[in-house]
């Protein structure tokens, strides 16, 4: 990915290190990506964060989707070092978080719409 000089620990990373896991990375960005009408199928990290920036949708939702990749990585993070410091979280407790975070934005961007905090009716609402 073109800035981090592939700095950011992601499946990828991993793959390239020959290690192999059951990602919640991977299962967080299909959730997402799936309720935006967006296919990950053979993209890699930097392509998923284009077609996130550049997708065709409404004026609300698109400033929201610029967010997203910069949301999911951070949920992702913390959720990393959590796990490093022996803290359990699992992959609802990932999802919730996330959700929660985006719900933020979004009441933050635009304070008079009543916005569900799944992201699922944030799409459909916007």
């Amino acid at each position: 990915m073109e800035g981090t000089k592939g700095w950011i620990a992601t499946e990828d990373n991993l793959r390239k290190m020959r290690i192999s896991l059951a990602s919640r990375c991977y299962c967080l960005w299909r959730f997402f990506a799936t309720c935006a009408g967006i296919s990950m199928k053979g993209n890699q990290l930097h392509q998923m964060i284009k077609i996130w920036c550049t997708k065709p949708t409404t004026t609300k939702l698109s400033c929201i989707y610029r967010a997203i990749p910069s949301l999911v990585m951070w949920e992702l993070w913390k959720g990393r070092n959590n796990r490093r410091h022996e803290k359990e979280i699992n992959f609802e407790r990932l999802l919730q978080q996330t959700q929660l975070a985006v719900h933020r934005v979004v009441k933050v961007k635009y304070p008079w719409i009543d916005t569900p905090k799944e992201w699922e009716g944030i799409v459909l609402r916007l």
